[in-house]
């Protein structure tokens, strides 16, 4: 029967468990993009904590594709060798990791990017005040073939594998929503852009898996809808996609939002009814997120068959080595109380961490 350390393989990527990291904004590359000795030791703190497959933190494609200070970089040739030693660091230790490749679209400021944000058109983002600029036609063919290439470079770097980010309002996911998409060439068509770039980044992938994270609900008036999405993930599964992380939600989602609060069982695994959907309806593995905090019911839904893998991520802030605990046999939930305080820690200069760590840190050094 299977269950959490059940052995796995997305593509021809042998697993040992069926744990994957979730891929969270670490907030430790340096100015340039670059991956950072601090960010390697992040990186290895969780992979000997045991997870099965470690998901690096969004990574633009692009210059204008960064959207948060600290985030990395892998649109240029000068990219590579920072994370090589990233993943040469992983390799040592037995572990697997895969890149995430995304562009952030009109979700940044026009002071941390320096100029306009770009979007499938000129329309004004809910969360953010700077109206982005329409790319081009020949624009958007670019940026295909951006993602094309930082998937070159990821391969270059050694990683195992690379995820598209198609989910939580950026730009891939800006391209399926109605809302934000209203162009009249062929990437008006919801799904084109997505399997472009899926095309351009298989191309460039060689055997590596490739991956997508996909957002089912944008819980969002008018933005990207379950029928919409369904679509993609099922024409993505016959192209060949490895593996589809469904989640949802975009930073103007409230309490739809992607990172919810996790109070009691019923809030636990709040995206599974959109995953088994998807699970329905294509054949590749499907990768469940969203609040998954008990062995007890990833190991229900493992057993079921309800989905292939589950993906975790702030629970793992709090706890790196959280999957190595529960293999040992102490089945207590999480010491995350998805309070997302961990995202208010840039302040630290430390990377993203958990704010209740930090409180009982300060606690100690006052008495010493």
């Amino acid at each position: 029967m299977t269950d959490m350390f059940t052995p796995g393989k997305i593509g021809n990527l042998e697993l040992k468990n069926r744990v994957v990291r979730s891929a969270t904004w670490e907030a430790l590359a340096d100015a340039e993009g670059k991956v950072t000795p601090a960010l390697v030791g992040y990186t290895l703190a969780r992979i000997r904590g045991e997870v099965g497959l470690y998901i690096m933190g969004i990574t633009a494609v692009t210059r204008n594709g960064v959207g948060m200070p600290g985030m990395t970089g892998i649109f240029s040739d000068d990219h590579i060798d920072s994370h090589r030693e990233l993943t040469d660091a992983v390799h040592e230790e037995g572990g697997a990791v895969c890149l995430q490749i995304a562009h952030v679209g009109a979700q940044v400021s026009k002071d941390l990017l320096g100029e306009d944000p770009v979007a499938p058109s000129a329309v004004l983002h809910p969360s953010f005040q700077t109206m982005p600029r329409e790319l081009s036609n020949a624009e958007v063919k670019e940026m295909v073939e951006a993602f094309g290439k930082a998937a070159s470079r990821a391969k270059q770097a050694g990683y195992d594998a690379v995820q598209i980010h198609g989910a939580h309002g950026y730009l891939v996911d800006q391209f399926l929503s109605p809302l934000f998409n209203k162009r009249e060439d062929e990437y008006g068509e919801p799904s084109r852009f997505a399997l472009d770039v899926y095309d351009a980044v298989r191309a460039n992938a060689g055997d590596m898996p490739v991956l997508i994270k996909l957002s089912m609900d944008d819980y969002y008036p008018g933005s990207t809808s379950p029928d919409v999405a369904l679509k993609l993930a099922q024409s993505l599964d016959r192209k060949g996609i490895d593996a589809i992380e469904v989640s949802a939600g975009i930073i103007a989602s409230g309490k739809y939002s992607p990172s919810r609060s996790v109070k009691e069982k019923e809030d636990e695994g709040y995206f599974l009814e959109l995953a088994r959907t998807v699970k329905k309806n294509v054949s590749c593995p499907v990768i469940a997120v969203g609040g998954l905090r008990t062995p007890e019911k990833i190991n229900l839904l493992l057993a079921r068959g309800d989905v292939d893998y589950i993906s975790i991520s702030r629970p793992l802030i709090r706890e790196p080595k959280l999957i190595k605990r529960w293999s040992e046999g102490d089945k207590e939930k999480p010491k995350c109380i998805s309070c997302n305080r961990c995202f208010g820690t840039l302040k630290y200069g430390e990377g993203i961490q958990c704010m209740m760590e930090i409180r009982e840190r300060e606690k100690e050094e006052k008495k010493e």
